[in-house]
């Protein structure tokens, strides 16, 4: 179908989309130090790294709970959004509050709910929930067509049924609807990722070796 006008992106949000694609592709995918790094005679910030997915994946292992869930969280998005940008995609997040949904938001998440357990279109997530292997490997889950459903435990904010969905969209088929929702993988973009530190214990510090001589050999 022919985007009219009214649905076009304009110029200069375009050339915003373009640039964050950029930016989100240059990077790798997010590593939290272990323990607190030292700045070295350069100025330069030194110490173990580990990737995170690596270090969530085995939690209990390594002494459970080393991220707050709102951090892991956080790091989950940074993914998708790195995993996105390097296949051209742009991250589209909408907030679908139970009380407030249209009719039309209604039926996709019906459907999105009867899709779960598709691999080839779906992944269902526990939003925020510091759950063992509850966050899916962004590179092999983020792909276009491929939509992701993020149930919310149900408290004062969030009342049951809300949820998040999450779509990965090329940036040529985007439209002005979609611009409210793309306002996470724009901002963090420009403001650069974050820095998180675990507890450097001796299983974490173990495990940040392992990986370092692996990914060397």
């Amino acid at each position: 179908m022919k985007l009219n006008s009214r649905e076009m992106i304009d110029p200069e949000n375009m050339a915003r989309i373009k640039q964050a694609i950029g930016e989100w592709a240059s990077r790798e995918l997010p590593k939290v130090w272990v323990g607190e790094p030292v700045r070295d005679e350069d100025g330069n910030l030194r110490g173990p790294m580990v990737d995170w997915y690596r270090l969530s994946e085995i939690n209990e292992e390594v002494g459970g709970d080393l991220l707050p869930p709102h951090v892991e969280q956080e790091l989950f998005e940074e993914s998708m959004h790195v995993v996105a940008a390097k296949q051209g995609l742009v991250t589209v997040k909408k907030f679908l509050p139970a009380r407030e949904m249209t009719v039309q938001e209604e039926g996709l998440l019906k459907l999105l709910e009867q899709s779960v357990g598709d691999k080839n279109h779906l992944h269902h997530v526990r939003w925020g929930m510091n759950n063992k292997g509850s966050w899916p490997r962004a590179e092999e889950s983020v792909r276009e067509h491929v939509g992701m459903l993020f149930s919310l435990p149900p408290d004062e904010r969030f009342p049951r049924g809300s949820a998040y969905v999450v779509g990965f969209v090329p940036s040529n088929a985007l439209t002005r609807a979609d611009l409210p929702y793309i306002e996470d993988f724009l901002r963090k973009a420009t403001d650069g990722p974050e820095q998180h530190t675990v507890e450097a214990t001796d299983e974490a510090l173990f495990l940040a070796s392992v990986l370092e001589d692996v990914d060397q050999s």
